[in-house]
């Protein structure tokens, strides 16, 4: 069991923690061995809005201009951090032994029905929804 306290403090976390997103094309099975997703499409991720919706509910929120992504069919969605706490018990999430770098991580990927083929002009809306139990 972990208590509501301790599951309100990893929603907070998390939220703060995880703040990028990318989509890709690719349509595998997930694993939690997975890093990265099977096909990315975006360059450079995407940041996230991230709003706690309840004491261990947090929604990831982004908006992805479908000009990066013309002609492209998604299938899959991952939400990433590229930051770090300040504190040095999180030394493990740093990349090799600088204190100063981080690695990036893939705290989930989701794969679903295609959408697509995308065309110019939209804009593409995710909310993806984490509950902490």
């Amino acid at each position: 069991m972990i208590t509501d306290k301790t599951k309100r403090k990893v929603a907070l976390f998390l939220s703060e923690f995880c703040t990028k997103v990318n989509v890709g094309s690719g349509g595998n099975a997930s694993f939690p061995s997975s890093t990265d997703l099977d096909v990315p499409l975006l360059h450079t991720r995407e940041s996230t809005t991230n709003i706690i919706s309840s004491d261990t509910t947090v929604d990831f929120k982004v908006s992805i201009n479908s000009a990066k992504l013309v002609g492209n069919t998604l299938r899959e969605i991952g939400i990433f951090s590229e930051t770090m706490p300040a504190d040095d018990k999180f030394d493990e999430l740093r990349a090799g032994s600088s204190i100063g770098t981080v690695d990036t991580t893939m705290m989930s990927r989701l794969v679903f029905d295609a959408i697509g083929p995308i065309q110019e002009n939209e804009t593409l809306n995710f909310i993806y929804t984490l509950e902490v139990e």
